[in-house]
């Protein structure tokens, strides 16, 4: 709301309405446009540090092998993302 921020006028997903959001990102650093993102602080708001998909590969990997241990019939990873096997 502010026209004098570098980022004014940009697109926003409204994620802080959400009931919990997970954002990926490497570090607390602000992005290229040096602006600070005030979602990060909110209560609903779960970060996860690390290369984004690195990261999504291990939780996929994971919630595979716990479909697994309960029987349960598991997605591929190219069924998920949407890719070609």
């Amino acid at each position: 709301t502010d026209p004098a921020s570098p980022i004014y006028g940009m697109p926003a997903i409204e994620v802080w309405r959400c009931k919990t959001c997970v954002v990926l990102k490497r570090s607390m650093a602000t992005g290229y446009s040096g602006v600070e993102n005030p979602l990060f602080y909110n209560e609903n708001v779960r970060m996860l540090f690390g290369d984004a998909k690195q990261s999504l590969d291990s939780i996929f990997v994971q919630l595979q092998q716990s479909q697994d241990c309960l029987g349960a019939r598991s997605a591929t990873y190219a069924q998920v993302v949407g890719e070609k096997s």
